[in-house]
């Protein structure tokens, strides 16, 4: 993917996306001039954040063969996620091309608990207990990392205080040393 000159980013949302969570990743991949986004949901073309912040106008048609990676928001939203099929068929179609899989907070939990990703996979999630019964935490490779980074394929974030170390792992893996040192800077002013 370093070899690219625009990464192509699907950003799957449903209302209820963290503000922050989306905003932080998304400032990062913005400031290596590599990423280009598409806001998607399967059947709703305006999309609330958490807070009220932010309005989204999604596409509800994509090409998916078009994208090099999909990124999950998590907050309130993962709670529609859990029941939205079409978005985890395309979450799962991600992972079988073995494109990149990024996702926040409580999305991470979603893709264990419904067999998205590979089970062994290690990932940071928002500690919450999954309502299913048989689960005390959807995976067993969870861990309290801010941010986790399996095999460049699922990199996930711990919480919303996680957006811009999980925006910065996607960009080292995505660009090069010199475009990764310059969104540090940009972030950390250091």
């Amino acid at each position: 993917m370093k070899n690219k000159e625009k990464l192509h980013l699907l950003v799957l949302v449903e209302d209820g996306f963290n503000d922050v969570e989306l905003t932080s990743v998304l400032s990062c991949l913005s400031k290596s001039e590599k990423w280009t986004f598409t806001y998607f949901h399967n059947t709703k073309t305006n999309i609330k954040s958490q807070y009220g912040t932010y309005a989204l106008q999604a596409t509800t048609h994509v090409d998916l063969n078009a994208y090099d990676a999909i990124f999950i928001p998590g907050g309130p939203a993962a709670q529609l996620l859990r029941s939205n099929e079409q978005a985890q068929t395309i979450i799962k179609d991600f992972w079988t091309k073995n494109k990149p899989i990024y996702a926040i907070c409580d999305a991470p939990n979603v893709l264990f608990e419904k067999g998205l990703v590979a089970k062994n996979a290690s990932y940071s999630s928002f500690p919450i207990q999954s309502g299913n019964d048989n689960l005390n935490y959807p995976g067993t490779n969870r861990n309290a990392n801010m941010v986790t980074n399996y095999e460049n394929k699922l990199i996930t974030g711990r919480c919303a205080a996680a957006g811009i170390d999980l925006g910065l792992e996607i960009v080292k893996t995505t660009c090069d040393i010199d475009t990764y040192n310059l969104v540090h800077f940009y972030m950390y002013a250091k």
